[in-house]
């Protein structure tokens, strides 16, 4: 056996040297036919034609399939009712030497030697009939036949690698041979039950295990194998001559373990080689000309292209002011967001839009209120069907009227069969998606609502275009309150102002600020770049910086010559968590938020509904609590009446809130909370927004 494997070892080096002397003979034929200028692209689609040599190693599975009864010279197994051997798995190892000849871009060879372990246990059990336990008591005995393999062999394999697409990915496929290196058994059976029976021996001693055997499995054969795989490179240098290959292969057997036996030994292999690309020749030095050639004339200058960029800090004043840092900090948010009951449609369609969150299935298993915390309000509002089908099955007396209307214009003029439909369109979501009760949802039709929006405009058409809910619980339409966590920004506002000089003008620019890796915001355009940008962080919450990380703020420029030129300035950053502020005790202060009071079309005036929200409002202000009430309108009408009507609507609240109608001011529609552009948005700016202000220790 040591002769054997000292034979094995010798015709393995002797291998390897071929490989490395028909490497070493390709690279040198090359040497004469590299380029003396090549551009990188080019060297790198020559590096990867060059030669690889290196090793490879991994783990896997043995699968051992077939059906036999153990190894033929082993003492007497698997009798009476048992079941063949055959199916089990075992875990292997594997490792070698690689050789890789790529023939195109497309296609390789490869070939490979090494080591393989391809062992396994293999158990099976069978009723042996009855045993005797005790002096004169019997059982039923089961009995379990183990056949512990010990197989590890020589491999080679000779595979086609195929590369389809542009990525290093290869499909590789050939044949692969194996010579047992080790092929050792251990064979028992083994008294599983009855756990207090035992065998008797030939010598009269008791034991639960016999028939024990062990030696070299005889009749073994060459293994033949269909070898399949998939690889991936990562290259580890920037010239592509160091590689690392994750793998993964598969090797289907032709020729039994033993030429006696059904016995087969399939293979997955997972692992990795590392190879080495014999590297290009560097290029021969031109030969000097006889002649020194005559100078040649200077090239002709360039534009000048130069740019800078400065950041200051804008107050919310207006006025602006140097940048020291920029300070986040946090305060805990409670936000409350008043229920619209109506969904609107678009013209001469009952089916609802897209904007309105729908669910396909069981939607009570997909919707849950923590969806809700951190969205604006009009998010909230579009998870209408949800909430209301939430509430609707927490609450089975609830029920609710829903009616359609219409704009009672043009090709809606007249049309309650449309009205209805629209109410329909409700009534199937909550039903089917949400499984409430048919019985519980009442269908009424009309044309115009019965406080219709203004029907000689456009905006008052598409508002008039709805399905209304109404309950007979005020808990179904009730506000939905979140607590999230609210993040203000100093200075509110960051200005970049911009210097440059560009002779041969600007084609294209941009301003990037970025926090590490992430863009928080970007500007860019054509022709001249503006002297000022303005980002009023403040109004773009989701992009806030979140870490403690300088913010950099990067200007581009690319002139009408291609040349590209850019400015970086540097922004430090202070958070200031939650966290941090309860570790160190520092002050800190509560918001309540509300945009609660919605007023009907061109009105004032709270409605009932609206007192009794006011009522819960006032409930929460506390002594040293300051209260900002700010009334908004849409924009349909005149902007002077728009202002006026904003700032009774927040008189009128504070009057309700019972705090000073100093601290009311009226935005009219020159502070556009929502998109106007949507019956919804522009509901919602019928409103007033309040903010509670509570210190706390």
């Amino acid at each position: 056996m040591i002769r054997k494997q000292s034979s094995i070892v010798r015709q393995l080096i002797l291998i390897w040297g071929m490989f490395s002397l028909s490497s070493v003979l390709l690279v040198a034929q090359d040497q004469n036919g590299v380029g003396e200028r090549l551009s990188p692209a080019e060297r790198l689609a020559l590096q990867e034609m060059q030669p690889r040599l290196g090793l490879y190693g991994g783990l896997g599975l043995n699968l051992h399939a077939g059906s036999f009864f153990g190894i033929p010279e082993a003492p007497a197994c698997c009798l009476n009712d048992s079941t063949a051997f055959g199916g089990d798995l075992g875990f292997g190892f594997g490792g070698g030497f690689l050789f890789e000849l790529p023939l195109s871009s497309k296609w390789f060879m490869e070939f490979r030697a090494g080591y393989s372990s391809i062992s396994a246990e293999l158990k099976t059990q069978a009723n042996i009939g009855p045993v005797l336990v005790g002096e004169s008591d019997t059982a039923s005995g089961i009995s379990e036949y183990l056949l512990d393999a010990g197989l590890s062999e020589i491999v080679g394999s000779a595979t086609i690698g195929w590369r389809p697409i542009s990525a290093p990915v290869t499909f590789r496929l050939g044949p692969q041979v194996g010579f047992f290196l080790s092929k050792s058994f251990t064979q028992q059976e083994e008294l599983t039950e009855p756990s207090s029976g035992a065998f008797i021996m030939p010598d009269g001693s008791v034991s639960r295990i016999r028939n024990q055997a062990s030696g070299d499995i005889a009749n073994t054969t060459l293994q033949v194998n269909a070898l399949l795989g998939i690889d991936y490179e990562l290259p580890m240098n920037a010239d592509q001559t160091l590689l690392l290959v994750p793998e993964l292969t598969y090797s289907f057997p032709f020729a039994p373990v033993r030429s006696d036996l059904d016995w087969y030994v399939h293979q997955i292999r997972a692992g990795v080689a590392l190879k080495y690309s014999f590297p290009l020749p560097k290029p021969t030095p031109p030969i000097p000309p006889s002649e020194t050639p005559a100078e040649p004339p200077p090239p002709p200058s360039l534009p000048v292209i130069a740019a800078n960029v400065k950041a200051v800090g804008v107050t919310r004043a207006g006025v602006e002011e140097e940048i020291l840092q920029i300070t986040v900090e946090e305060f805990i948010n409670t936000q409350t967001h008043a229920m619209l009951n109506y969904i609107f449609f678009e013209e001469n369609s009952s089916t609802i839009p897209t904007r309105y969150v729908q669910y396909g299935g069981d939607a009570s298993g997909k919707f849950n209120y923590d969806m809700l915390r951190d969205q604006g309000t009009l998010a909230v509002y579009h998870q209408i069907l949800n909430i209301i089908g939430s509430r609707m099955k927490a609450d089975p007396s609830a029920k609710i009227t829903l009616t359609g209307t219409n704009s009672n214009e043009g090709v809606e003029e007249g049309n309650r069969a449309l009205s209805k439909g629209r109410a329909e369109s409700v009534k199937s979501y909550l039903t089917e998606r949400w499984g409430i009760e048919s019985g519980r949802i009442d269908v009424k039709d009309r044309n115009l609502p019965s406080l219709p929006s203004n029907p000689d405009s456009t905006d008052g058409d598409q508002e008039n275009r709805r399905v209304e809910i109404v309950s007979n619980r005020e808990s179904l339409l009730e506000p939905v309150t979140t607590d999230d966590t609210l993040r203000t920004v100093d200075p509110p506002t960051i200005r970049a102002k911009t210097n440059y000089t560009a002779d041969a003008g600007i084609e294209n620019w941009s301003l990037q600020i970025r926090q590490g890796p992430q863009l928080l915001k970007e500007y860019s355009g054509e022709g001249n770049v503006p002297e000022k940008l303005d980002w009023n962080i403040e109004e773009d919450p989701s992009n806030i910086p979140r870490r403690q990380q300088p913010l950099m703020m990067v200007l581009s420029l690319r002139d009408g010559e291609g040349q590209t030129e850019s400015a970086v300035t540097q922004l430090p950053v202070e958070q200031i968590t939650i966290q941090r502020k309860r570790q160190d005790t520092l002050g800190d202060i509560i918001y309540d938020r509300f945009n609660l009071i919605t007023f009907e079309f061109n009105s004032a005036k709270l409605s009932p509904p609206s007192r009794k929200i006011a009522k819960e409002i006032r409930e929460r202000i506390k002594p040293e609590s300051t209260v900002k009430i700010v009334g908004y309108s849409d924009r349909l009408g005149e902007e002077e009446h728009n202002l006026k009507l904003s700032t009774e609507r927040a008189q009128n609240t504070a009057k309700e809130l019972r705090v000073p109608v100093e601290n009311a001011v009226g935005g009219g529609e020159n502070t556009e909370l929502y998109n106007n552009d949507l019956p919804e948005g522009r509901f919602y700016s019928r409103t007033v927004g309040i903010v509670i202000e509570t210190p706390v220790n």
